[in-house]
């Protein structure tokens, strides 16, 4: 590839990902670059930039003519884009190679390197670049897999792989098992696990527990805030609570699609995601906790009604028998009942009255 087809992150990140952008000459410029890489690699049937918007993979450059039928348009959602590359997009991770896999247009595997601002951490785009399953096949077959693989990768990744492969190599590893020992702990998570941006609130990630127990599909909360979970009485409450330094734990209200609250008991821990502050949060839905407390709140207070009125009832019977035994004095006649003890209170006891 010509040293003049690099691509520079800093241009890259002027792109907005909408129609506009095809009548500004960086778009063109980029535009120009992706076809130059096209044709300098026969073997590549599609090269592209993706980027992540409002929680959506997206196109933002397509080597294709615009007048392709397989051209894809500044902003056009890729809905099948994979697990590693929203990755990727979401924590500034290295290039990969994936696939075999399907998508709109066919089966490929593809190879992404990302696009880096002037900061080494912050990504500013994806560059991918398509073969057809069928291809990698046959280069697989005649030229076999350790030589091929070497080769095609080098390809693929551009400047980013001419030196120290091996190291990357080992580190892309190291990566990929600790992130795969993540993403089962957070995806199976038996509770509710969320990642926000602290500032706004917007949800940058969750486990699938969330969308199964709020009734959204993973699409729809994508586009959420977290206070779009919240009802609207609590949300300055929880908004409050959720800047609260370090690690903490606090009572709140969500709200599921279907319009039912939940009560709920969040934990949350403050970190940081490519440069700016989040929060990892684990949400426990403690609604049938607080009914149960209701309950036994509600049975208690009967059972002091009832205990108050009974023992009202009994001195109320003394103080009749009492009263009795005095008429029947002032009429000299000899008392009906017998004399009144007193419990440990010093109140008649109207349990231990005979006749």
């Amino acid at each position: 590839m010509p040293r003049d087809a690099a691509l520079d992150g800093a241009v890259v990140a002027q792109l907005g990902s909408n129609a506009a952008d095809t009548n500004r000459p960086v778009y063109h410029r980029v535009h120009e670059l992706l076809q130059r890489v096209r044709q300098g690699n026969t073997d590549a049937r599609f090269v592209y930039l993706l980027a992540l918007r409002n929680g959506k993979v997206v196109f933002l450059v397509d080597s294709e003519p615009e007048n392709s039928k397989d051209y894809s348009p500044p902003g056009q959602v890729y809905d099948e884009a994979s697990a590693a590359v929203r990755r990727t997009l979401l924590l500034n991770g290295t290039s990969f190679l994936e696939g075999p896999l399907q998508d709109r247009w066919g089966t490929w595997v593809s190879g992404f390197a990302p696009v880096r601002d002037r900061s080494p951490q912050v990504v500013s785009a994806l560059l991918g670049m398509d073969v057809t399953a069928t291809t990698w096949r046959a280069a697989i077959y005649y030229h076999r897999l350790t030589t091929i693989g070497l080769t095609i990768l080098v390809s693929l990744l551009l400047m980013t792989l001419f030196a120290g492969l091996q190291v990357v190599k080992e580190s892309a590893r190291d990566i990929a098992a600790s992130e795969g020992r993540f993403r089962a702990l957070f995806e199976n998570a038996p509770e509710a696990v969320l990642v926000f941006d602290l500032g706004s609130g917007q949800i940058l990630a969750t486990n699938p527990f969330v969308a199964q127990w709020l009734g959204y599909t993973p699409e729809e909360l994508s586009g959420k805030t977290l206070f779009d979970l919240a009802p609207q009485d609590v949300r300055t409450t929880l908004a409050v609570a959720l800047h609260t330094p370090g690690t903490s734990t606090h009572e709140s209200l969500f709200c599921k699609k279907d319009g039912a609250n939940a009560n709920v008991d969040i934990t949350q821990t403050a970190l940081h995601l490519y440069g700016r502050p989040a929060v990892l949060a684990y949400v426990r839905d403690i609604t049938l906790r607080k009914q149960n407390e209701e309950q036994l709140r509600k049975t208690m207070s009967e059972l002091e009604r009832f205990n108050r009125l009974m023992i009202g009832r009994e001195i109320r019977v003394v103080e009749l028998k009492r009263a009795v035994n005095a008429l029947l004095r002032e009429l000299g006649r000899p008392p009906e009942f017998t004399a009144v003890n007193s419990n440990a209170t010093g109140e008649p006891d109207a349990r231990r009255l005979t006749t």
